[in-house]
């Protein structure tokens, strides 16, 4: 094939007399790459060594589908907690299940006096001044029946003082 010319030389000193390629495709026809095939006799590949070789391209197809959308998910999961990190308003996720922050911004924890591992160690009710069970309760169930609330609070800081903060919740 006039394509393959330029290597002429260089694969009849490997040892190669005959070679092929096929693409892989992406599932919506896109070119990811290409299988080469070399062999030391002359010759096309038999149908045996197609269907092969194009069961080998549907799995590589498949596998650099998936780096790139990894390689893709990371890349947007590191803009999205620079926004996060460096946003100035308190950002944290927490269970409901007993409160425990899962993650937080640097506004969190800083806002309130802790360092990252102090606060890590914390869950909501370590911050909330105290509301009854069922005001806690309340919210928790009106969470889940809206998906998100917006209320007035107050949260303590570590020296024990009282902060005023205004509290928006989504369930994730």
């Amino acid at each position: 094939h006039p394509n393959w010319a330029a290597f002429s030389e260089l694969t009849c000193k490997a040892g190669f007399r005959s070679g092929w390629s096929l693409p892989i495709k992406t599932t919506h026809g896109g070119t990811l790459g290409a299988i080469a095939v070399y062999r030391n006799t002359p010759g096309l590949p038999t149908a045996e060594e197609v269907r092969a070789i194009e069961e080998v391209m549907d799995l590589a197809g498949v596998a650099i589908s998936k780096m790139r959308s990894e390689r893709a998910l990371r890349e947007r999961e590191e803009i999205f907690s620079g926004v996060v990190e460096q946003a100035a308003d308190s950002i944290a996720i927490f269970e409901l299940d007993g409160g425990r922050f899962v993650e937080f911004n640097r506004a969190a924890h800083e806002g309130l006096g802790y360092s990252r591992e102090e606060f890590a160690s914390l869950s909501v009710s370590d911050i909330r001044v105290e509301y009854p069970e069922s005001h806690i309760a309340g919210i928790v169930e009106n969470l889940e029946e809206r998906g998100s609330l917006s209320f007035a609070a107050q949260h303590r800081h570590q020296d024990g003082s009282l902060r005023d903060a205004h509290v928006s919740l989504r369930r994730l």
